[in-house]
């Protein structure tokens, strides 16, 4: 069934992609993690550092797997023109 709300998937999916990998996880990079995990469940479009659109990449593939989840497409700070280019008509 389509989820209505994702955010608890997100999150859930970022915590079990932190611990997969064992990223080592300080102030900062908690705060990068609640920053991507709501505007992913909610926005249309986010626009992330590299390390985190890698990592929301493979959390929305997850999920995407498993659920019917409409999520943010996710852009890099470096791939900018390919985000405006999304506003084309």
């Amino acid at each position: 069934p389509r989820v209505q709300c994702a955010t608890r998937y997100v999150f859930i999916e970022t915590m079990r992609h932190v611990a997969r990998e064992g990223i080592q996880m300080n102030s900062n990079h908690w705060r990068d993690a609640v920053h991507m995990i709501v505007p992913v469940a909610y926005c249309d479009f986010v626009v992330l550092d590299r390390a985190w659109t890698a990592k929301a990449r493979q959390v929305v593939g997850r999920l995407r797997k498993h659920h019917s989840i409409e999520m943010a497409k996710i852009f890099a700070v470096g791939e900018l023109s390919k985000f405006w280019n999304e506003f084309d008509v």
